[in-house]
C-alpha cells in the first residue's frame, strides 16, 4: 500500500511538472498563464493517477490508454485553435504545435506506464472480438453523437453567451466560414472516439462508472487542460466554453463507453486482475 501510494504521489509530481514544462514552451504568438498551466497540469496528472488503477493490462497498455487520450484530444484542439483564432493560433506555427503536443503525448504516457504501470500483468483481456464493421459503425456512431452534441450546446452557447465575443474579436477570435466548421468538427468527432476507444477498452470497472471516468478525462484533457490557461481570452468567455465543452465532450465520453464496451467486460478484467501471477487461461 505504501510502495502503491509513494508511486502516485511520484507519479503525480513527474507528470504534471513534465507537462507544464512542455506546455510553456513559446510557440505561437500566445502566451499562456504560467500559474493556471500548473493547474492544468496537476489536473492532468491526478486524473492520470487516480485512472491508472482500474486499468488492467500491462505498461505497453498504460502507455497506449493515455498517449491516444492526451495526443488525440490535444491535437484536435490546436487545429480548432487556428480555426476560431488564427491571430493567437496561426497555422504557420501549427506544425511546431503538434510536435509539441507529440512530445507531452509521449513524455506522459511514458511516465504514466513506468511509474502508475502494473509490471506483474501475465494476462489481460483483450478488445472485444467484432468485425471490422462493427467497429467502424461505433466509431462513426460516437463522431455523430460528437457533432449533434457540438452544434446544439455550441449554438445554444453562442446564442446565449459569446457570440458578443465573436461578433468583437475578443481574443483574436473570428467566426470560420460554416462549411469550415462542418468538413473539420466530423474529424475532431473521429478524434475524439479514437482517443477514448483504449481507455474504454483497459477500464476494469463497471460500465456505468467506465462511462462517467470517460466523460470527465475528454472534458479534463479536451477541454480544462488546453483552455484554462488561455489568457488572451476573457475569464467569463472561458468558463462559458468550459462549460460548453464540458457538455459536448462528457456526454459523448459516456456514449463512447457504451459503444465500445461488450456485455460482461467489468467482470472479465475482475477476474484478471485478480488472477494469480503466471497463471494461463
Amino acid at each position: 500500500m505504501r510502495g502503491r501510494s509513494l508511486r502516485s504521489a511520484v507519479g503525480l509530481v513527474a507528470i504534471a511538472g513534465a507537462y507544464t514544462a512542455i506546455a510553456l514552451l513559446p510557440i505561437g504568438t500566445g502566451s499562456p498563464d504560467v500559474a493556471l498551466t500548473c493547474v492544468s497540469g496537476v489536473a492532468l496528472a491526478a486524473g492520470i493517477v487516480v485512472i491508472a488503477r482500474w486499468i488492467t493490462g500491462s505498461r505497453r497498455t498504460q502507455f497506449g490508454v493515455w498517449f491516444a487520450l492526451v495526443f488525440l484530444n490535444l491535437a484536435a484542439v490546436a487545429v480548432e485553435g487556428t480555426l476560431f483564432a488564427p491571430a493567437a493560433a496561426p497555422p504557420s506555427s501549427l506544425g511546431a504545435n503538434l510536435i509539441r503536443l507529440l512530445a507531452a503525448a509521449v513524455v506522459v504516457a511514458g511516465l504514466a506506464s513506468a511509474l502508475l504501470g502494473r509490471r506483474d500483468v501475465t494476462h489481460a483481456p483483450g478488445a472485444p472480438v467484432r468485425p471490422m464493421s462493427a467497429w467502424l459503425w461505433r466509431l462513426l456512431a460516437a463522431a455523430a453523437i460528437y457533432i449533434v452534441l457540438y452544434l446544439v450546446i455550441g449554438g445554444v452557447n453562442y446564442t446565449l453567451v459569446t457570440r458578443p465575443y465573436y461578433e468583437s474579436h475578443a481574443g483574436s477570435l473570428v467566426v470560420p466560414p460554416a462549411q469550415t466548421v462542418l468538413l473539420y468538427e466530423p474529424v475532431r468527432g473521429l478524434l475524439i472516439a479514437l482517443s477514448v476507444l483504449p481507455l474504454t477498452l483497459a477500464l476494469r470497472i463497471q460500465p456505468r462508472a467506465a462511462a462517467v471516468v470517460a466523460g470527465v478525462m475528454l472534458f479534463v484533457v479536451g477541454g480544462l487542460v488546453p483552455l484554462l490557461p488561455q489568457t488572451l481570452l476573457p475569464l467569463y468567455l472561458r468558463v462559458a466554453s468550459l462549460w460548453e465543452i464540458f457538455g459536448q465532450n462528457f456526454l459523448t465520453g459516456v456514449a463512447c463507453a457504451y459503444l465500445f464496451m461488450a456485455r460482461g467486460h467489468a467482470a472479465e478484467h475482475r477476474q484478471a486482475r485478480d488472477r494469480p501471477l503466471g497463471s494461463v487461461q
